[in-house]
């Protein structure tokens, strides 16, 4: 094995990715599991009763919200244990690949940033500019992050003769940007113009910026699953 490192890093990117897909299912399940723990009130209030605290207590069953709790909590955990593995696993890379240690450099810069936006989005003051700035950063950097992986890989497979993951990580990159530039432009929109026929175009970019995000991380997951094999199989 030629990249020994690189290979033990990729690793666990990937499953740190899969990680923080288990954890977003729990915490939609735990929301499910909320919901229907609330339905009696949901139920109450759209009938046209007053919302009291008589009410809430008397209509919200306490074992699905229990569960909706511990799954959400059990998914913040996994998205713990997601981070700390992406950290290690680009340490390891870095030591075969100078594109994994700049991801291991911003992925520090993304967690100051999620602690400064906490405590920002955390207080009174400018939490709401505030805590949008810090939301972009963050987004910024972690994208950041995911595209030196997806170059440090495709350095890596082209010295081993791949071309498929140069070809897949273009692609991956390309629909990352069209999703920056359209979400670039719907929050334009949504910035300079005001009347409801603006709202609906920013309405319909701001979904084809977050389907065209969803196809690159599923796409970027893909991409790793098939480093991995490269690297593991590359003489």
């Amino acid at each position: 094995m030629r990249f020994p490192n690189a290979f033990k890093g990729v690793s666990k990117l990937f499953a740190a990715e899969i990680l923080k897909l288990i954890a977003a299912g729990l915490i939609v399940a735990g929301g499910i599991a909320t919901l229907f723990g609330s339905a009696g009130v949901i139920y109450e209030v759209s009938e046209g009763a007053e919302l009291t605290e008589q009410l809430v207590a008397a209509n919200i069953s306490p074992v699905p919200v229990v569960v909706g709790f511990v799954l959400v909590g059990a998914a913040m955990i996994l998205f713990i244990i997601a981070y700390i593995m992406n950290l290690v696993g680009l340490g390891q890379a870095s030591r075969d690949e100078e594109n994994f240690r700049n991801a291991f450099i911003v992925s520090i810069i993304v967690l100051i940033i999620s602690v400064a936006t906490a405590i920002i989005t955390g207080t009174n003051v400018a939490a709401g500019m505030g805590g949008n700035i810090s939301q972009l950063a963050r987004t910024i950097a972690e994208i950041i992050v995911m595209v030196s992986v997806i170059m440090g890989v495709q350095n890596l497979a082209r010295y081993l003769g791949d071309s498929g993951e140069e070809v897949l990580g273009n692609r991956i990159i390309t629909t990352i940007m069209v999703s920056l530039i359209v979400s670039a432009a719907a929050s334009f929109i949504s910035i300079f113009f005001n009347n409801s026929v603006m709202y609906t175009i920013d309405g319909i970019l701001g979904i084809i910026s977050g389907i065209a995000m969803i196809v690159a991380y599923i796409s970027y997951i893909v991409f790793l699953g098939r480093a991995k094999r490269i690297l593991r199989e590359g003489q």
